[in-house]
């Protein structure tokens, strides 16, 4: 009857500690990264140039937008940028969050944000105040854009992104020292000192993905 515990109990003993290293291995696993991002970086930024000077995605799945671009060439890597829980698709005061901020927030809980320093290809750039959203002509205008890095030299990031009705390729100083407004009083993307002004940060996902 004793040798029946004491077995009994040795079990018990057993499957407890490998619940314990299997929980040890799921949290030590979080944002590991992968050794394997170099290559996924290469065929993402081939995918997205192959979209480049159309006018769209062509697909109903995303909207035809700078956020469901980036959304449709992730995807190649079956990624869903928004997948995220539904209640962080709505702000307190009831307003909904725009598909830049939804990126944002994947990436916050899937890779790493950043802006010390440059960008690698396959990265995403995360603007502001791209345009006046509130027509109230200050810089306050949060989550206005995204792109996708495709090429860094020195200080100049080159980025794909969906912009005046097509897909095109621009570039940005990421030094830039001083905002310029166009025609319509907007700080420009357009320009190469103004858009590296206006970046919010940057989104490493292919790091940290399997």
């Amino acid at each position: 009857m004793k040798i029946t515990n004491i077995a009994r109990n040795l079990i018990l003993i057993i499957l407890f500690l490998n619940s314990v290293i299997l929980y040890s291995k799921d949290i030590t696993s979080e944002k590991v990264i992968t050794k394997n991002s170099k290559n996924k970086r290469k065929i993402l930024v081939e995918h997205a140039l192959s979209f480049n000077n159309t006018k769209g995605i062509n697909t109903k799945k995303f909207r035809n937008d700078c956020s469901g671009f980036t959304r449709r060439v992730y995807d190649k890597l079956n990624i869903e940028l928004f997948n995220i829980p539904r209640k962080e698709h709505i702000r307190p005061n009831g307003t909904y969050v725009n598909g830049v901020e939804l990126i944002w927030k994947y990436v916050k809980r899937n890779g790493k944000i950043f802006k010390n320093k440059l960008p690698k290809i396959g990265d995403l750039i995360f603007f502001d105040n791209t345009h006046d959203r509130n027509k109230n002509k200050k810089l306050d205008d949060p989550f206005t854009h995204i792109g996708i890095v495709v090429k860094v030299e020195n200080n100049t990031i080159h980025y794909i992104h969906k912009a005046d009705n097509k897909i095109i390729i621009s570039k940005l100083n990421a030094n830039a020292k001083k905002l310029i407004k166009n025609k319509k009083n907007n700080f420009s993307r357009k320009n190469w000192n103004s858009a590296g002004l206006l970046v919010k940060g940057y989104g490493n996902l292919l790091d940290f993905t399997s």
